[in-house]
């Protein structure tokens, strides 16, 4: 998992964007925060179901690009 994270995180920065992933699963949440991302919101879905919303800033100096800078 984090090979494939460092792997998101470095084609993220290249490009100015950041990385947005979701999971179902608590315990992925956790993992994921672990390695560098930020737990942003969980989303009540239903009887005992959730959704985990995380994100990763740009660290790149000038932040990410939004999407008025790319035109």
């Amino acid at each position: 998992m984090r090979r494939m994270l460092e792997y998101a995180y470095k084609t993220a920065e290249d490009h100015r964007v950041p990385v947005i992933l979701d999971t179902d699963d608590r315990d992925k949440a956790a993992r994921y925060e672990h390695l560098g991302m930020k737990l942003d919101r969980v989303r009540d879905c239903g009887e005992r179901f959730h959704m985990y919303d995380l994100i990763r800033e740009c660290e790149t100096q000038g932040g990410c690009q939004n999407e008025y800078d790319r035109h």
